[in-house]
Parts: C-alpha cells; structure tokens; sequence
C-alpha cells in the first residue's frame, strides 16, 4: 500500500505548503513524486531532503522520504524519517502504515504489528491497516488473528481483492476448515471480480486446432522465487514450434533470474503500475491463446486480469494449491496423487488437467554443495528438520514433532523459517514446543540463511525432513531431497496437503507417505532407528530424484504442451466462429 500514501502525501503537500506563485518547494516536490514513480529512489530521496529542509514542519515530506529510503534499503534511516513524520503529525496514519510495512519485511513482525497497532487505534475503519496487520499475523503463524484481521478488512470494503486473496489463502493452512468452504469463498470473490469486470469482448484468435499458440504466463514471482525453480524449466524447454511463450511479469525488483527467463521468453511486457483493463487488452493485442496464472491467491497476484478473460482459453498452475473461484480460468494443471479424481472435482471452479507424471517439475540450484555424509553416525543421535514457512506449523503439525521426539528420544529437530528473525515469534514458537514436553536443549530454532548454498548446506546437518501438513511444503521437500536427506510427508484432505505425497510418488518413494499422524510418528521413529537404510537413501536421494519425471524438462514440457493442445482444440470445437467465452 506505500503508492497510496505517497500519491495523497503529494497532493496534500502541494495543496498546503507550495508557496504562493509556484515556487521552489512545489517544484522539488513534483520533481520528487515524478522521480518515486519511475523508480529513481535516490534522485527521489535527494529531493525530498531538500524540500524537508526548506519545509521542516512538513510530515508528508518526511513520509516520502522514508518510502525512497525503503527502497533504497536504508532501513536505519527511513524508520528515522518515519518516526519523524509521526511526531511531527501523529494522525498520519500512512507513516504508520509504511513503517509497519517495512518492519513486516524486515522481519520485525512484533514491531510492524505494533505499528499496525497504533495506526488501527486512531483509523480503526482503515481495511488496509487490517489487512496488513493480518499479513503480520499469518508471518507469525497466528492464523486465527490474521483471519479475523483479513475479515474486518473485507467487510469494510467489500470490493477488497487484496484482503479477500489473503483471506482465502490463509485458510488452506488451517486444517479445521472443510476445502468445501474455501471453494465457496473462493467461488464468491470469483464472481464478484468477474461481474466487476464485465462481459468480454470478442476474440480474434483464429480457432485453428493445430496451429502454433501463443502461450502466456503471468506472475509476481519471474524472479529467483520458489515459483521459478519450476516454471523455468518449462519455459526453458518449450518447443518452439509448438509453443510462442510470452511473460506478464508483476516483478518490481528484477533480478538475474528475471533476466533470464526473459532470454527465452518469445514477448515480456512488465505489468507494474498498470491497472487490469489494460494488462488485459496488451493481452489481447499480443494475440495470447492460452493464458496462464502463476500465483493464485498469493500476493501480488493478477487475478483481476484474468477475470476480464483477455484469453479464449486460461488455466492455473503451480504457484497456489487450491481454486481460484473464477468462473472465467478454465483449467487448474495438477496430478491425480495431489487431487484424486472424485468428490474434490467439486471444491473447483475450474477443470481438472491431471498431468500424467506430477504437475511439478523442478530444477535444482546449479550450485548446490554436494551430498555430505549422514550427520547421525557422527553425532551419537539422529537430528530431524523442517526448513517450511511458518504459517504451516500448525499446531498439530507442533503436536506430531513432539510426539516423533519422543518416539526417538536422544534425537533433535531443526526449525528454520524467516518469521525466527523476530525474537518474540521465535521464543512464542518455544514455547509452544516447551509445553509440549520438548526441552530447549533438543532445538535449534533459526532464522532465514540468506544465500542458497547456505541455506542449502545447512541440509548436511539433518538426517530426516518431517514435512508439514494440512499444507505441505514443495521447494522444500525438492531441496531436502536433493541433498539426500529423506522426507516423510503426511496427505490431507486438500491438494496442499498431498503435494507431498506426489512429489514423493514422482520419485518412487512412496513409502515416505503417511495416511494420518499415528503412522507419520511411526515412519519416522523406524526410519532414525535405521542408520543403514538411513545412510543407503541419503547416497542415492540424487541421482533417484535426478533419474524421475520430477527433474525430467522435456518430458515434462511435453505433457504440458499436450495438455494445453486439448484445451486449445477444446475452444475451437466450441468457438463457433472466435467469440468463446
């Protein structure tokens, strides 16, 4: 929400403080927000500070300053500017909105929360300050505190897609929701965005059923982002006579990744700071066949794109684990282990494509440290891991660690996530572990390693991954597997819950897959009570993974180019003539 508060700082600045005639302080202060707009943070914070000090009393200009320093990442001297601007206009709500957003993204949930906090006590009616306080909350893994906070959030602004998305997702982590309600939330904010959107235009696309297609992708994640270690692959292996890809990429910080997904992309346009309407008619003046969403229900998502249905035909992939309540995307990609045919068809909006060896394939870091030896033997004790986001650790999933704690008692658990930079998450998290009889001394609770082959590396400490559930991991059980460590995965009712159980099938380790908790404790007791198979699945865990559709590109890019061939001629049977819906 920074562009908001940095648009109505500029205009109430211009309005109040410019001097009579147009003078110097108006002029740094358009030159400014022109600078903020195209991105040119440092020339946009050099200007700022020389209009703060010809207008010294002026918040709003301390605001925008912290905005360019933010994104500058000068943490240190934007949360100065910030605090500035409070102090010198404590009902400027949106310094405290920004300051709680930086906080949030540094990793000091407890302080963003604070800052949320204050601000929700002076505009308690604000949806953005609860829904950005709910944000806070699910990093903490506090689920029923960010529900309640997206819900308050769309009530007091029905036509929240923002809130209603985070609402939706949030609900896939918590196993006390039936997948039959997400869907009818989901299905109500689907027909809601689209009844927004009104009825499509007519398609030129010549309804030719064996012609080349022109494919496109849109994501927030075109960037090194877990979404991207499996949609590269597909992109990089798409046969061009098949396939014209192009890319809408919603990524404001491009980095090498970025670059080279564009390097084999045949069209990129960048969608940042374009509204709907006309990311979908670039779509539709592209001539896309087949269009495709990356992202679901995840922030920064494009979902308002897709309900104007600038494609004939539009699918969902990958990077959400339930429907999207669209009526207007078609297909959902996924597998029969992850969403068995039968009475979850119906928890869909969309058509079930199930690709016939998984719906992932994924692409192991380039550099990633070899295998190490098991660390058990040397240790004296076997060590279990779990490197998910926070928001799955639910607390049945704290009950099922501490019960495999005690099934192997001289054993430890690792728990890596990004929320344990805050010290109030972590310790809340120990606690938690604590009450369940598991003592300090058998965890190690870290934060987020910032570079991959550390993080990577840190693998070569851990003997077995206990995976989360109702809402599994995926980078994470590709990576744990990649550096030889086993994981045991436990199915739910819902397709978060069985990307396990299909990752593990692609890689003939269907043994791993537990149906319930009793049997997940079992299979992890047995497997840290046998160092030698123990040590046998860690020597082959690569090349295993190596040698299975799951790291197989081509094969891979072929299912999918088959399935988007029915669902093209599909469209043409039925186009009668190109004006399909």
């Amino acid at each position: 929400m920074s562009e908001p508060a940095v648009d109505e700082a500029v205009d109430q600045t211009e309005a109040d403080s410019a001097p009579p005639g147009g003078g110097g302080l108006k002029q740094l202060v358009v030159h400014a927000h022109k600078c903020h707009t195209e991105g040119k943070w440092q020339e946009a914070a050099d200007t700022y500070s020389r209009a703060a000090v010809i207008a010294p009393q002026n918040a709003e200009l301390r605001l925008r300053l912290g905005v360019a320093l933010v994104n500058l990442k000068r943490a240190g001297d934007a949360e100065a500017a910030f605090r500035a601007a409070i102090r010198l206009k404590p009902e400027l709500i949106g310094a405290y909105l920004e300051l709680g957003n930086m906080f949030r993204a540094g990793g000091r949930l407890e302080d963003a929360i604070e800052a949320y906090g204050t601000a929700l006590e002076r505009a308690p009616d604000t949806a953005g300050l609860h829904n950005n306080i709910g944000g806070a909350y699910a990093n903490q893994g506090r689920l029923a505190d960010a529900m309640a906070a997206y819900r308050r959030a769309a009530e007091l602004d029905p036509d929240y897609p923002q809130a209603q998305s985070n609402l939706v997702a949030c609900m896939n982590y918590d196993g006390t929701i039936d997948p039959a309600e997400i869907g009818r939330q989901s299905a109500a904010f689907g027909a809601r965005r689209v009844e927004l959107a009104g009825p499509p235009a007519p398609f030129a696309n010549p309804p030719e059923p064996d012609r080349r297609l022109r494919v496109g992708y849109v994501s927030p994640d075109l960037r090194r982002h877990s979404v991207s270690y499996f949609f590269e692959p597909l992109l990089r292996e798409h046969a061009a006579e098949e396939v014209a890809a192009y890319c809408y990429a919603e990524v404001s910080q491009p980095d090498e990744t970025t670059e080279r997904l564009r390097g084999m992309a045949a069209g990129w346009r960048s969608t940042i700071g374009i509204d709907d309407d006309t990311v979908a008619a670039a779509i539709r003046e592209d001539g896309i066949d087949i269009l495709v969403d990356l992202a679901g229900h995840t922030p920064k998502n494009r979902l308002g794109v897709f309900a104007r249905r600038p494609a004939p035909v539009q699918v969902t992939w990958l990077g959400y684990p339930f429907t999207t309540g669209l009526p207007t995307v078609d297909y959902r990609l996924t597998d029969r282990v992850a969403d068995p045919p039968g009475p979850a068809d119906a928890h869909y909006s969309e058509t079930l494509e199930r690709l016939p060896d998984g719906f992932h394939c994924f692409q192991p870091a380039a550099d990633a440290p070899p295998v190490t030896a098991p660390p058990a033997r040397a240790n004296g004790h076997v060590t279990f891991c779990s490197f998910n986001n926070l928001p799955k650790v639910v607390p049945e999933v704290l009950d099922a660690w501490a019960a495999v704690l005690r099934a192997v008692p001289d054993a430890q658990l690792i728990v890596k996530t990004r929320p344990f930079a805050d010290d109030a998450t972590r310790r809340r998290v120990l606690a938690m572990l604590q009450r369940r009889g598991v003592a300090e001394s058998r965890l190690k609770l870290l934060p987020r390693i910032p570079a991959a082959k550390s993080h990577l590396a840190l693998y070569g400490k851990a003997d077995i991954a206990l995976d989360t559930f109702p809402y599994n991991g995926t980078t994470t059980t590709c990576e744990a597997m990649w550096m030889g460590v086993p994981v045991i995965t436990l199915t739910a009712d819902r397709a978060a819950g069985r990307v396990g159980a299909s990752l593990l099938t692609q890689v003939g380790l269907t043994e791993l897959i537990a149906p319930d908790v009793q049997t997940y404790v079992s299979l992890a007791r047995d497997l840290a009570g046998d160092l030698d198979r123990l040590a046998a699945l860690r020597r082959g865990l690569r090349e295993r993974m190596a040698a299975s559709p799951l790291c197989d590109p081509p094969g891979f890019a072929r299912h999918v180019e088959a399935a988007y061939r029915r669902m093209w001629r599909t469209w043409c049977a039925g186009a009668d003539g190109g004006d399909g819906g």
